[in-house]
């Protein structure tokens, strides 16, 4: 601690410390002796200390550590010691993160050519454990221009940038909270095993329009993000850190109301799985249809305007593909397929 006499008296102050257990209410004081301070003289002061970091909670812990002065106790003269009391929380929690919860900008991918383009965010974990959501921050826009669809993803590590995808879900869109800098939680469908080492959290787009992801000044890492337009993953040259973490374990709040596209949406698939030809049960009413298929790391293999027809998909080899539709121009939604042989 750092403290300062700003008077022209000598005092006797007694240091004291505390750690507060938020998950139990347990507080553990100790003492950092007494000393003079002399008129308009500045103290640092270090003390070392044991303890036991335990949490009654299963996958976080909340301590508040606070250090005060007591310089006497009289009533008269409590004022002055208003400003002698620091208070700071430490939090550990079920996930990652570079950021200090604040977004001073935003992140994200647009214009031409960023039509599947990529965006990655490098991990480190440290025990093994089940990956089962990504918290992600959206900046708010006019209009809510970003509410456009886009796929989490996950990668293994490749010399030190993103490689393979180990995890793909489609279906997600920006959502939005009623709390200033609050994270919207996406579950994974399927829990993912991560091992001790480097992975990558992040998002494919499906079109060309700017997620406005929230981004942090404070906090300089991005020699950890990296994004892909071209099928190169390069690094970032922005200043600061992506407002994008992992959670491990259980989920400790309900993940974020988010639309999951399916056939209440009117967009069927069928057959599925195929092997040759599908179609789409879709309300068309003259409307301007685009059928898009990509692979499963995002590759386009068709695009086409669609005419009632069976969609012939016998030049595609047996595996699964991601269909996309666009309506007058504008995603309407994004479903897998499934073509066996």
């Amino acid at each position: 601690i750092h403290y300062r006499n700003l008077g022209p008296t000598t005092w006797n102050v007694t240091r004291r410390f505390e750690i507060h257990n938020n998950s139990n209410h347990d507080i553990y004081a100790f003492s950092g002796a007494a000393e003079n301070i002399f008129p308009y003289s500045e103290v640092s002061f270090t003390r070392n200390y044991l303890y036991n970091f335990d949490s009654e909670w299963t996958d976080s812990a909340s301590f508040t550590f606070v250090t005060y002065l007591i310089t006497d106790i009289n009533p008269e003269t409590s004022h002055f010691r208003w400003n002698d009391t620091l208070r700071y929380e430490q939090q550990f929690n079920n996930y990652y993160a570079y950021d200090d919860g604040t977004a001073e900008n935003g992140y994200g991918l647009y214009g031409e050519g960023t039509q599947n383009g990529r965006v990655a965010v490098k991990y480190v974990n440290y025990q093994s454990d089940w990956l089962a959501g990504i918290y992600m921050y959206f900046n708010r826009t006019y209009n809510d221009a970003n509410q456009k669809y886009f796929r989490l993803a996950v990668w293994d590590d490749n010399n030190g940038k993103p490689g393979n995808i180990i995890y793909e879900q489609i279906g997600e869109r920006p959502e939005f909270t009623d709390s200033l800098n609050r994270f919207s939680l996406y579950r994974l469908d399927e829990e993912l095993w991560i091992e001790p080492g480097v992975f990558y959290i992040g998002w494919i787009q499906t079109t060309t329009d700017m997620l406005n992801v929230g981004f942090d000044f404070n906090r300089v890492n991005n020699s950890k993000l990296f994004y892909n337009t071209q099928g190169v993953w390069e690094n970032s040259q922005f200043k600061g850190s992506l407002m994008i973490r992992p959670v491990f374990g259980e989920l400790t709040e309900p993940p974020t109301s988010t639309q999951i596209l399916s056939s209440d949406k009117g967009f069927i698939l069928y057959p599925n799985p195929t092997n040759n030809s599908f179609s789409i049960n879709f309300e068309k009413e003259n409307r301007d249809v685009t059928i898009r298929v990509f692979s499963i790391t995002g590759q386009q293999l068709l695009a086409l305007t669609y005419q009632n027809n069976p969609i012939d998909v016998s030049s595609l080899p047996a595996g699964t593909y991601l269909v996309q539709m666009a309506v007058d121009k504008m995603i309407f939604g994004t479903q897998k397929l499934i073509i066996v042989r």
